[in-house]
């Protein structure tokens, strides 16, 4: 099995999300998550394999980090992070 590595910086080993804590930006990550919670975009759901509750919502699809609603997502540049087909 390969091992991946962040999309951003190419050197730190991840799993998912695929940008590494050295990358991400986590006080805009949090500010987004706040902002797509009030939205209602982002709910509260159960977690796969009963393992309790989680955040849930608003990820691109390509890299799982929260996304801005702007052109493209700011980390692996998906044109269309939520898969609604409008690009």
């Amino acid at each position: 099995m390969t091992k991946e590595t962040c999309i951003c910086c190419h050197e730190n080993e991840v799993t998912w999300p695929k940008v590494c804590p050295e990358c991400r930006d986590d006080e805009a990550q949090e500010e987004l998550e706040n902002w797509l919670i009030q939205e209602g975009v982002r709910d509260l759901v159960e977690a796969p394999m009963g393992d309790g509750m989680h955040w849930s919502g608003g990820e691109c699809r390509t890299c799982g980090m929260l996304y801005d609603g702007g052109s493209r997502c700011t980390y692996c540049s998906d044109p269309d992070p939520w898969d609604t087909g409008d690009f």
